[in-house]
């Protein structure tokens, strides 16, 4: 198979949320030895940023997205091993750090923000749900992010989101 219509086809299976055939995809994508990292980027990359651009014209909904992003997920679980392998490194247009404040254990919003952040060569690092104040600033601290990402749906969190603000 030509490399690019492999690549095109991974692509294809994340719109598709297609999680094994993204995974069976990515296999075969270095079995014929395409570069894994082009694999992520004109694949997987390309797939989820199409299903994106969709949600944004309104032409996909928010299952869509997170269901692209569980196939986008399973094919990085392939191709991310032999970029770490093959001593390779994935260019980051910038490290972000990102949680869900302390009080608020939703991770939807969250997760599809770090799929897409990474999907758009961020290095992302996540620190979960219900994250205490001062883990922001340790984080902050140690990783010297470009971006801190505060993730909240609770209103009630609103003073949590206060604290760390301050604190950094």
């Amino acid at each position: 198979m030509m490399e690019r219509e492999i690549l095109a086809q991974i692509a294809r299976s994340v719109v598709d949320c297609d999680v094994d055939r993204t995974k069976e995809l990515a296999r075969r994508a270095l079995e014929e030895g395409l570069d894994p990292l082009e694999a992520i980027e004109e694949g997987l990359a390309r797939g989820i940023r199409s299903v994106g651009d969709s949600f944004a014209r309104g032409e996909a909904f928010l299952p869509d997205l997170m269901m692209a992003a569980e196939a986008m997920k399973a094919g990085l679980s392939v191709l991310e091993g032999a970029v770490k392998e093959r001593g390779l490194r994935r260019r980051a247009l910038g490290k972000v750090v990102i949680g869900t404040v302390e009080g608020d254990l939703h991770d939807i919003g969250k997760s599809i923000v770090v799929t897409m952040l990474e999907a758009n060569g961020f290095e992302v690092l996540d620190l979960g749900v219900d994250v205490p104040c001062r883990r922001f600033v340790e984080a902050v601290k140690e990783e010297r992010p470009d971006v801190l990402g505060l993730s909240a749906l609770l209103t009630s969190t609103l003073p949590r989101q206060r604290e760390v603000i301050e604190a950094l």
